[in-house]
């Protein structure tokens, strides 16, 4: 009808060829599932979700690594500190003790050792005396045991006044003590006193003197 209508003598076999045309290729032209397209479209949307949550995930475990690490910093800093507060300390005092054996090693220096009394016959200790840089150190060899609340007290001796309190020390302070330095003194005079020391001396409890 179409050849027909344009004028056109259709071919002997048209209608034939025709029919077999859309028998061959009947269902292939718009062989589309819809179900498939969504299906696809589907499995792209859950890639996306996939690939975002392993970012996230990946994120988030370096964020916790960081956080570790940067914990451990923290804390490795903390120590540091501490340690480098220690061995400053240490090291002040180990640079004191090696001044204060100077001193004593300097020829200005006088070492006197102190006369025990008998009730602390056991007292061993040296006063280094040094007029000339104004400076006292005691090394201690032996001490009486001091009851608890007692402490050693330094007095200065000088004739026609009373005696002048002076350094309040213990065992603790180590075995080479810095003391105080009195000018005029005649003899330095150590006691057993109560803990913080006081005014007066208790004569009872004398454990020795060093007249210089």
């Amino acid at each position: 009808m179409y050849a027909a209508a344009q004028g056109v003598k259709p071919l002997k076999d048209l209608s034939t060829d025709v029919i077999k045309t859309i028998k061959d290729n009947k269902g292939t032209e718009n062989d589309h599932n819809p179900m498939s397209d969504r299906s696809s479209d589907q499995e792209g949307w859950f890639g996306g979700w996939k690939s975002l949550l392993l970012s996230a995930l990946i994120a988030l475990g370096g964020l916790f690594f960081f956080l570790n690490v940067k914990g451990e910093l923290d804390t490795l800093q903390k120590k540091y500190a501490v340690l480098q507060e220690d061995c400053d300390s240490i090291s002040n005092s180990l640079h004191t003790r090696i001044d204060m054996y100077d001193q004593i090693s300097s020829k200005r220096n006088t070492p006197i050792f102190f006369a025990a009394t008998d009730n602390y016959s056991e007292t061993k200790l040296i006063l280094h005396y040094n007029p000339s840089d104004r400076r006292n150190y005691i090394q201690v060899s032996n001490l009486p045991t001091l009851e608890a609340g007692q402490a050693f007290q330094l007095w200065s001796l000088k004739d026609g006044i009373d005696p002048i309190p002076l350094t309040v020390f213990s065992k603790e302070d180590g075995d080479l003590i810095p003391v105080d330095f009195e000018e005029g003194t005649g003899t330095y005079a150590i006691t057993i006193e109560k803990a913080g020391g006081v005014d007066s001396p208790t004569l009872t409890r004398l454990i020795g003197t060093a007249g210089v």
